[in-house]
């Protein structure tokens, strides 16, 4: 995957030459879950997503992009009467190809790419009844309820673009076991965004 980013930041560096370049912001909801043999029974936890993104436009149909973003990912998990809600933030580096089709009024997008998200800070919270309790994720611990600091993945999505505005579809797959202690758990985030194009037609 190392390899991957490489190729595509010295990709994105030759083509930025002649190339068209859009920096664009955007702000969303994601819809986070785990997946894996041992992430048991979880639920969609509710989250955000924001950051910024630049767009090298190699054709009128054809874009390279490279992002930056806060990305809330995490899951809940009921057993008995106790809810465990698991929130890590990460900082999160997206490289993604991009296929538009002109609709006339609009652009359909496709796109896809990896991602390398880096944990930044969330919370692990229990609650039973009225009572609850929490505590800050703690990146790299040995303990079994902490995680991995790296988050490794591929994203895949569309959207359509009319004008300057872009609304996006994604679904974000990890490749990489985020529990510290080894076990198979991986994020899967569902993230819907609108943003707003600097520059360009």
């Amino acid at each position: 995957m190392k390899k991957v980013f490489v190729v595509a930041i010295a990709a994105i560096m030759v083509l930025s030459v002649n190339a068209q370049i859009r920096i664009g912001v955007k702000a969303g909801l994601n819809l986070a879950n785990i997946n894996g043999k041992d992430a048991g029974s979880p639920k969609i936890n509710p989250s955000y997503n924001v950051g910024g993104f630049a767009e090298f436009g190699v054709t009128d149909n054809f874009a390279l992009e490279a992002g930056l973003a806060l990305s809330g990912k995490g899951a809940k998990e009921t057993e008995e009467n106790m809810t465990v809600t698991l929130s890590p933030l990460y900082l999160e580096i997206p490289i993604n190809a991009n296929l538009k089709i002109d609709l006339g009024a609009a652009k359909l997008l496709i796109f896809a790419g990896p991602y390398v998200g880096i944990g930044v800070g969330g919370k692990i919270k229990a609650e039973e009844g009225s009572q609850s309790a929490s505590q800050d994720i703690t990146y790299g611990s040995d303990d079994a309820s902490m995680l991995k600091r790296i988050d490794v993945g591929l994203n895949f999505g569309a959207g359509i673009e009319i004008s300057k505005i872009q609304i996006r579809a994604q679904y974000g797959l990890g490749l990489t076991n985020i529990a510290s202690d080894g076990s198979d758990v991986k994020n899967a985030v569902i993230g819907i965004s609108v943003g707003y194009m600097f520059g360009g037609k």
